[in-house]
């Protein structure tokens, strides 16, 4: 998706407030990185691998494989076009979750300044790793199938 295509998306999304509280934007299909870097040396004039060598590092801790839009206790609506989706907690499941989820994060704010740093390692971790709402519950409740941009092929 071209710049002024993103921006006319979220000015779309903008102007749709009734809608919802939260929005997600479809920005299209994923472009390889090092499809990118081969354009951008190209258009410098360049010759990749010849006059600017590409090199791949590999995955790094935590980078994710793809990109989920709508987490499983979601429940997404078209708004506009195929681009602008409304999201909202599916069910009270969901709602216990980010509930949940937002005590932990208070708490673990409260005690930064004075908790050891592996406590809060250990809660930061508890906070992450929360099993989310039934996948299969939320999912009744989306118009349509969750899209995925998947970045990277993904390896289990």
């Amino acid at each position: 998706m071209s710049i002024p295509e993103a921006a006319s998306l979220v000015l779309k999304a903008s102007a749709l407030s009734d809608a919802g509280p939260l929005f997600v934007l479809n920005m299209g299909e994923p472009i390889r990185v090092l499809d990118l870097a081969r354009d951008l040396i190209r258009l410098s004039g360049l010759e990749p691998d010849q006059d600017i060598e590409i090199v791949e590092t590999g995955i790094r801790a935590g980078e994710k494989l793809c990109e989920e839009l709508f987490w499983p206790y979601e429940r997404h609506r078209l708004v506009e076009s195929s681009a602008i989706f409304s999201v909202s907690l599916a069910d009270q499941g969901g709602q216990d979750f980010v509930r949940e989820a937002a005590e932990q994060i208070e708490e673990l704010l409260a005690t930064m300044s004075t908790a050891p740093e592996a406590t809060l390692r250990d809660a930061l971790a508890a906070i992450v790793n929360m099993p989310y709402p039934s996948a299969n519950k939320a999912s009744k409740h989306s118009e349509q199938a969750a899209p995925h941009a998947p970045l990277l092929p993904h390896t289990a």
